[in-house]
């Protein structure tokens, strides 16, 4: 067994899975992949090329690396190594995005000035090939490379090579994956498959699974969620053909609605402040606000990584839901009159969520006011009806009880996390830090030392990011790194004292009189000891 089909056995162990047979099989493939990433682990970036070897369906893998410095050589070798035929390697000077925007200055305003810059890139582009002397017909692999920028960067240069790719093999549809998500056989065919009869559908997504659920608690706690409430998120926006959000690891979009929307998604801004965290959901939502059908493949299976860590899973789920509310509450009113009217309750549940709930269980826990009863009944009755869910609409679903007994303590750990996280979320949604580093063992040591570079801040609108409350530079000596701690996850720390004290209080009431003090002391006695433990936590245990 091969070292992907390992992987994905463990993003799929003890879930039972139907896969539709695919027409890719028998008919001339329709798509074409590209793959992003930045300093990632070499074992893992392997594992990951190597999915796309034996995908159906693609036509051509493109594969783009933010990154040109030393450190950075070892995922162009690792690409070479596992496509040694037909394949290539070209070096930007200049990322395209910074042609794009200097060409946006330049030029008058105009309604086709955002069609002439994405042509006048994928001239830049094919001069670029002309020149290196590479010819698309002679390879089937591509690897591009560009001094770092970030995310949003590299993905505008490969979705631009993407667009030379298509017109010239006369693609209709470009797979978008990261370099840590891994593909099986019939990923890229069973997604592409649901959209091919439809002209209106500009794009969709498959269904994840977490690759390394074995790793510790914590990631098995995550396989259990995406379990259970990726697919409920995905599949019913998805049936009236509104999907919020194609998912960065597993996204399908159509060529000719993707060229027009590229540049306003890499130069939006929310209130003076360029956006980046959210650079998959704007994507859907440029889609959607130029009336396209975006879907969600369920039979379509993709396996990403889930952080291993709690200060990792934590960034990562604030940045999400930072995103979710950008574009929920500022960036997409237009959407809601276009599309079913679910998507508009569905962002007015996620913004009065974030505030009331939090701030019901604090009121509760400090003075003992309570707004309404919470009984353990209540996610007793959620569970089961994920589970009967699962059971009868699901098509990967646990097939061993052991499986199943997961996800009561995945959705416990979920829903109590995830309040907090909302909160924070929506308080900080301006904030343009990402978070995560990346996972080379060079990136992981500076980040707990506190020197992550995770992003440049010398091109493509990176400036603009100033605001909120991680923009202020932080030092790499120990005070500062306590204090970048404290940003980031220190909201994380009062909540889960306000939450230990709720459920203390909770207790007490039903042993002692109200009247008499014992359940306040109590409360914010364990508040208190939770505060403490929590923090040693913060700043020794999360580094």
């Amino acid at each position: 067994m091969s070292s992907v089909d390992h992987l994905m056995e463990k993003g799929l162990a003890g879930i039972s899975t139907k896969q539709k047979s695919s027409k890719a099989e028998t008919s001339k493939p329709e798509c074409m992949a590209a793959v992003i990433g930045y300093r990632e682990d070499a074992d893992l970036f392997t594992q990951a090329l190597e999915s796309y070897s034996r995908a159906l369906g693609c036509e051509f893998v493109l594969v783009g690396i933010d990154g040109d410095e030393k450190e950075d050589e070892y995922m162009i070798e690792i690409f070479k190594k596992v496509y040694p035929k037909r394949s290539a390697v070209i070096h930007l000077d200049t990322p395209l995005v910074d042609l794009a925007l200097e060409l946006s200055s330049s030029l008058p305003e105009s309604q086709n000035k955002d069609d002439h810059i994405i042509a006048s890139c994928i001239r830049v582009v094919r001069q670029h090939l002309h020149e290196s002397n590479i010819s698309l017909h002679d390879i089937r692999y591509l690897c591009v490379h560009q001094p770092h920028m970030h995310k949003k960067g590299i993905m505008f240069t490969t979705f631009i090579l993407s667009l030379v790719i298509t017109q010239t093999f006369g693609l209709e549809w470009i797979w978008s994956s990261d370099s840590d998500t891994i593909v099986d056989r019939n990923t890229i065919s069973s997604t592409t498959s649901i959209c091919t009869s439809d002209n209106d559908v500009g794009g969709a997504c498959a269904t994840l699974v977490i690759h390394n659920r074995d790793d510790n608690l914590l990631t098995r706690l995550s396989a259990a969620v995406y379990l259970s409430d990726y697919y409920l998120a995905r599949s019913f926006p998805s049936s009236f053909a509104a999907n919020e959000c194609q998912s960065g690891p597993c996204a399908l979009f159509r060529a000719s609605a993707l060229a027009p929307i590229l540049l306003p998604w890499y130069t939006q801004t929310v209130m003076g402040r360029w956006m980046r965290v959210n650079e998959d959901r704007h994507l859907t939502t440029l889609l959607l606000r130029r009336g396209y059908r975006v879907l969600y493949a369920a039979d379509a299976i993709a396996a990403t990584e889930s952080p291993p860590t709690l200060r990792r899973w934590l960034l990562q789920q604030v940045r999400w839901s930072r995103a979710c509310h950008v574009e929920g509450l500022l960036a997409a009113p237009a959407i809601y009159v276009l599309h079913h009217p679910v998507l508009f309750l569905n962002a007015v549940r996620r913004a009065l969520g974030a505030v009331a709930i939090p701030l019901s269980v604090s009121a509760y826990a400090l003075t003992g006011y309570a707004t309404r009863s919470l009984a353990g009944a209540d996610m007793c009755r959620r569970l089961l009806v994920i589970c009967v869910y699962l059971v009868l609409r699901s098509p990967c679903r646990p097939r061993k009880w052991t499986e199943w007994l997961w996800l009561l303590p995945g959705q416990a750990m979920f829903s109590i996390a995830a309040q907090g996280i909302q909160l924070w979320a929506l308080i900080t949604m301006l904030d343009g830090d990402w978070g995560t580093c990346m996972r080379a063992s060079t990136e992981v040591h500076a980040d707990a030392v506190g020197e992550s570079n995770a992003d440049s801040t010398e091109s493509g609108l990176q400036g603009n990011t100033k605001g909120g409350l991680l923009a202020s530079p932080i030092g790499t000596g120990r005070k500062s790194r306590v204090r970048r701690r404290a940003q980031e996850i220190g909201f994380f720390v009062f909540w889960i004292g306000l939450v230990v004290g709720a459920l203390v209080r909770a207790w007490a009431s039903g042993s002692y009189a109200p009247d008499d003090g014992i359940p306040t002391l109590l409360a914010f006695g364990c508040m208190m000891m939770t505060w403490l433990g929590m923090a040693w936590w913060m700043v020794v245990v999360s580094n």
